[in-house]
């Protein structure tokens, strides 16, 4: 049950450049002028929440595993974040959608799901497949549905 929840981010965060196991929760209202946070893996329960996104999105330049989640309340302005795999129980949740959703470049697997209060421009999400039961949530429906494997819209009801 560890929580980190600095008002004011430090200067630099090497403080998961090993791994954060067993229920590590990391909390930042403010983004940390630098985010290799995750070199190292963050397994077993580990979530990340920004308030405020941060000018680079390089974290999960190593895998996010077993119920790892990412919470921006604001997008980043690049979504490279996905460069690796994100398995077992991943969530990547947006209240905003990033301009450029390039996300899925690499596969989401293992039930992956994304959510989005609102729909990204374009959604060519999907250039690597999305696999083993992969779900993208919009409350919102796009412009066009011609690309969405999975898809759910919440106010569809």
């Amino acid at each position: 049950m560890g929580w980190l929840s600095p008002d004011q981010p430090p200067a630099s965060h090497s403080l998961l450049q090993s791994p954060v196991t067993e229920m590590g929760r990391l909390t930042l209202d403010q983004p940390p002028a630098s985010l290799s946070l995750l070199q190292s893996p963050l397994t077993e329960m580990v979530r990340l929440t920004l308030d405020q996104p941060p000018a680079s999105l390089s974290l999960l330049q190593s895998p996010v595993t077993e119920m790892g989640r990412l919470t921006l309340d604001q997008p980043p302005a690049s979504l490279s974040l996905l460069q690796s795999p994100l398995t077992e129980m991943v969530r990547l949740t947006l209240d905003q959608p990033p301009a450029s959703l390039s996300l899925l470049q690499s596969p989401v697997t293992e039930m992956g799901r994304l959510t989005l209060d609102q729909p990204p421009a374009s959604l060519s999400l999907l250039q690597s497949p999305l696999t083993e039961m992969v779900r993208l949530t919009l409350d919102q429906p796009p412009a066009s549905l011609s690309e969405i494997l999975h898809i759910t819209f919440l106010n569809s009801h």
